[in-house]
């Protein structure tokens, strides 16, 4: 029998009938429905027990523990309740102790969500305490957390793929991009995506969608190719051909009757696309600006406004040449940001 920290736990059995050991999976907390699934989140708590120990005591000491809760609160790692028992305790090692307690006795706790909650905290000397740097499981690296707050944001998803968040020209673009090492500094390549914020809110509105079909693909069943329009000549892609979520512009050459893809664009893997998800859930705390932005499709009075709008509607027949230069001249935006980069760098 395999036991897991939430409660949950797998026993074998051999069935007579297929001659075979078959796996039931009891759920017993109710958040995993497969053994897989409990026993990363076994492995995932067992780790933020590992490095929360090491750090204890130097958490224990210079924590503000009342307003890290206040922080863990908001993002729903601990209740209210639990956030009003710290305020009560008048001993500051008793405040960080029960309040690391019930960090790590959370069901929606995560070493990442302790990192943010210690920068909204102004205390991100602490991160290096509670790093993983030297651990074969790294969600986030703790110097790009850092970097994040001098700028907007420089967060990792795997490899060379970051989410960053610029601010160019009084415009705020959230690009998903690869990014070359040269001198120990990182610098943007032509491989990614920039979405402005009405562009990431479509993608943050279809990512249970793209879920479902993606899951689809990386099981192996057959899936026609599937686009999904983020706005301008953006797409998403999934299709049985390639087992990733395609994030690409596109434009409409004057032969074609249909848009294509170019090469300016990046594929996800299933790492990279989990992790994108889980970015979508924090940037507002780097870009707030997305708390008042709406999907351009939703500001229109009428579907003739609509239908002539560039950005919902980029290749429609009407406005074919005007959207056609306006989707190849889309990387001039990113242009003169990377070379702003390797200047300011």
């Amino acid at each position: 029998m395999d036991r897991y920290q939430c409660g949950c736990f797998s026993e074998t059995f051999h069935d007579t009938f297929t001659n075979t050991d078959q796996i039931e999976h009891n759920n017993i907390c109710g958040q995993h429905p497969s053994q897989e699934s409990a026993k990363e989140g076994h492995d995932k708590k067992f780790k933020m027990e590992q490095v929360i120990g090491k750090a204890r005591e130097m958490l224990m000491a210079q924590m503000d523990s009342d307003n890290v809760a206040h922080h863990l609160a908001t993002r729903n790692v601990i209740t209210v309740e639990d956030k009003n028992k710290v305020f009560k305790i008048k001993s500051k090692y008793m405040k960080a102790e029960r309040l690391l307690k019930r960090v790590i006795e959370s069901n929606n706790s995560s070493l990442h969500h302790l990192r943010m909650a210690l920068i909204k905290a102004d205390q991100k000397d602490l991160l290096k305490y509670i790093s993983e740097r030297n651990e074969q499981y790294v969600e986030f690296d703790d110097d790009d957390l850092t970097k994040s707050l001098e700028g907007r944001c420089m967060i990792p998803l795997q490899g060379d793929s970051y989410v960053v968040a610029k601010t160019y020209n009084d415009k705020i673009l959230i690009n998903i991009r690869n990014y070359r090492k040269v001198a120990e500094k990182k610098y943007p390549t032509k491989q990614g995506v920039s979405l402005t914020l009405s562009r990431w809110l479509k993608l943050k509105s279809q990512k249970d969608y793209i879920n479902s079909i993606f899951q689809l693909v990386t099981d192996g069943e057959s899936v026609d190719e599937e686009l999904i329009h983020l706005g301008g000549g953006v797409y998403v892609t999934l299709n049985s051909k390639y087992p990733n979520v395609d994030l690409r512009h596109f434009w409409k050459p004057e032969d074609s009757d249909k848009p294509v893809p170019t090469k300016r664009g990046i594929a996800l893997n299933k790492i990279k696309w989990n992790k994108l998800c889980d970015v979508m859930t924090i940037m507002t705390d780097f870009v707030p600006e997305l708390n008042n932005a709406i999907v351009c499709e939703y500001t229109h009075y009428n579907e003739m406004e609509l239908q002539k709008c560039s950005e919902c509607h980029p290749f429609s027949d009407e406005d074919e040449e005007e959207v056609s230069q306006n989707q190849e001249g889309d990387f001039q935006i990113m242009k003169p940001i990377i070379m702003h980069d390797h200047e300011s760098e």
